[in-house]
Order: C-alpha cells, then structure tokens, then sequence
C-alpha cells in the first residue's frame, strides 16, 4: 500500500470514527465508508435531480442521485452509499434517491441532502401546487420512420405559474398498436408500415396527439445464430441460444438490428422452442424452422437440437487439491457429434437432475462433496503422500439417465 493511499485512508478512518462516535452510528459501518472513500480518493460529492428537474408537484415522485468525484476529476454513482435528508419532511421525503412531495399550498422550498462520513451535499428544489393545465408530446425520430425499428416518445407538462417541467409516471397511448407499440417509458416500437397518433396523458390531462408515420421500407429480413451464421444454427437439448433478426431496407438505410419487434415462432416446439425475445430452448433432439415477422416480412432460420450420448465432470483447477480446498465441479453433456457442449448442467436449472457422490473408501475420509458438486478437502486431514479421491455424478435428462467418474488428486502441498 503506498503511502499516499495510507494517509488517505489514516485520515479517513479518523473521521469517521468521529461521526461515529458524535452520531451513534455502527462503528464497522463507519469504517466500511472511510475505506470506501480513501480507496477511491473521493474529493466531493454532489446530489442531482434527474432532468436537472427544480420544481414538483405535491405526490410527484422523482429521481435524485448523488455522483461522487474523485481528485483525479474522474467521477462514480454514490448514490445507494449516502444518508439522505430533507429539511422539513411535511413538504417532501427522501429515501435512497427516491424523493416523494408532499402537499402544500403556494410554494415551499425544501433542501434535499446527501452524507458520506465527511462529506455533504444539498440541492434546494420546491413544491408548487401550480395546476397541470397540458403536456406537450414529441417524437425523436424524424417523419416518417422506418417499420420495425425504434423510436421513442417524451412529453412535458405546462402549468399555471409558467413554467414547463419533465414529467414521469405518463400513461402512453397509440391510437394504431399494429402499426406502433409503446411503452409505459415512452419507447416505441414500429411493427408495419402505417400511421398512429401518439399521446401521453397524467391526471385527467391529455395531451395533443404526435402524429407518427411509418414508411413501407423494410425489403427483408436475415435470421442468425449466435456465431452469425443465417443458414441453421445449434442449440443443446437442455440449453439455450440466442438469434438477432437483422432488418435490410430498401430506402438506403444501413442493415441494422430488428429483434426486440420481430414476432418469433417455432415450426417445432416438441424439438426447439423461441420466447419472444428469440431466445431458443433446446427441448428434444430434433429440428425446427424458426421465423422473424415483421413488417408483413419474414425471415427464417433451421434449428437444430443437439441430444447427448454421454456427460463428463470437468475439475476447473488446475494441479493437485490440498487441505481446505473448495472447487465447484462442472458437468458437461459430450454432445451426438462427440464435441463437449457448452451447457454446464451443475450451474443451471438442471443442477436438481444431479447427484453428486464419493463412494466408500475411495477419498470419502478425506473430502465432502454437496448436492450442488460443491467439492471439500477437509481441512483437518492430514495428507501425507498424493491419493486421489473419485467423485461420481448421476444426471437424468428425459428418459434417460448417464452416470460418469472423475479421479482428482489430493496432495500434501500443491
């Protein structure tokens, strides 16, 4: 440790055992913090509100964050690390950067803080209960868009004092969700060429509708595997794999990724199912045709599911174990074309198919191993000479069921 950092952290820990003591906080919580400060060289804080926003309305909820800076000038997120406060909780509380006005009349100040040991901020906002009189809604992209790409939607609110405020907790509606899908954030997805109104409404008001066109450009659609293959790809019988669908347009618009608006659909789900994000499932050894539709388009993709004939346990240490060693055991299927798949079964949803087992008189006086292939050296063995313990693993999948062995090798020293 060099010796600035040991200043740092000397004078750190000074402090906080400080505000420790003054405050009646928890002394390992108080080092926690100064260790946290000195390692990362906090210079300042500062508390923000999300869209520099200054002026709620009494219920309104809101972001506030709070961004630490270091000496070096390079900022990091503090937000979850600091006390916050509010200076009269009657016109707004604050908790973990979650800020919730309270009711008032007129106008009322209120001073948000943040504390980290030694460090303090504060941001002054106010409550208004100036009326929502209309929100105004705009559109990112330009008109028209192109089908089965994203855009997205925002909206502020106008009220009786004036002023022109960023809203959250907007209820989003399209007039046409064929054409174009929102959501409660305001993003957009376009799915066929057409047009819809979009408008955002909060409290009984509702604002104008943004008009949005969608053009008829989208000329294909291309369907690949995780290793961008369009052919076919692979997917292990209790496995998963991702697609991308990719949209080609014929108004020069460059290739670019379709997936979150395609709809997704198996012509096999007995061998390979797809969810709606086009994530496959390998279910039973077989084949399937997988489609993207979008824009009255489709583009396909052969899956195929790749069974096992055997399972093998891989020890990913390397070397001999000793004394008080922990290592998680991995399980692998050796997939029908002889090649290890990629799925390890003891680190997923098949880790309940398992049983992990060492046999009498074979390492069992000297290691444990848990349901999990969680495997212990115990500490307390005294181990003289290198000896080998042999763990056995049954995995059921289906019908069928593979046991196999592995030999690993335990020695005084490593």
């Amino acid at each position: 440790m060099n010796s600035r950092l040991c200043r740092r952290l000397g004078l750190a820990i000074f402090t906080a055992l400080a505000i420790s003591a003054c405050s009646g906080e928890d002394e390992s919580e108080s080092l926690e913090r100064a260790v946290v400060i000195a390692r990362e060289n906090v210079a300042s804080i500062a508390v923000q509100s999300a869209n520099d926003k200054r002026i709620f309305a009494p219920g309104e909820n809101w972001d506030f964050s709070v961004v630490a800076t270091r000496a070096d000038g390079t900022t990091f997120d503090a937000t979850s690390r600091v006390d916050w406060r509010s200076s009269d909780t009657s016109v707004a509380r604050i908790n973990g950067g979650q800020f919730n006005a309270g009711a008032v009349t007129g106008v009322s100040p209120v001073i948000i803080s943040a504390d980290w040991a030694q460090f303090s901020a504060s941001l002054e906002v106010n409550v208004s209960d100036a009326a929502l009189v209309s929100i105004t809604t705009s559109l990112a992209s330009q008109d028209p868009v192109n089908e089965c790409l994203p855009t997205s939607a925002s909206a502020v609110g106008n009220y009786s004092d004036g002023t022109v405020r960023p809203l959250n907790g907007l209820g989003w509606t399209s007039t046409a969700p064929d054409i174009a899908r929102i959501d409660d954030s305001g993003n957009i997805l376009t799915l066929n060429a057409g047009a819809s109104d979009i408008t955002a409404s909060l409290g009984g008001v509702v604002s104008q509708p943004a008009p949005l066109n969608v053009s008829d450009t989208l000329s294909g659609i291309t369907v690949s595997g995780e290793d961008g293959g369009t052919g076919s790809t692979t997917v292990q019988v209790g496995g998963a794999a991702s697609l991308a669908a990719t949209g080609i347009y014929s108004n020069g618009t460059p290739a670019q990724t379709i997936t979150p608006a395609v709809n997704w659909s198996s012509a096999n789900d007995a061998a390979v199912r797809v969810d709606a994000a086009g994530r496959l499932s390998g279910v039973a050894p077989g084949s399937a045709e997988i489609t993207a539709s979008c824009g009255g388009l489709d583009g396909t993709i052969s899956a195929n599911a790749i069974g096992i004939n055997d399972i093998v346990i891989v020890n990913p240490r390397t070397g001999n174990l000793v004394a008080g060693d922990r290592v998680e055991l991995e399980l692998y299927g050796v997939l029908s074309n002889g090649e290890r798949g990629t799925v390890d079964f003891a680190d997923g949803d098949e880790r309940d198919e398992i049983t992990w087992q060492i046999p009498r008189d074979e390492g069992d006086t000297i290691a444990t191993i848990d349901g999990d292939g969680f495997l212990e050296i115990n500490t307390l063995t005294n181990i003289v000479s290198l000896t080998t313990v042999r763990v056995n693993a049954q995995y059921i999948q289906g019908t069928q069921t593979f046991n196999t062995s592995l030999l690993i090798q335990v020695g005084p020293t490593r």
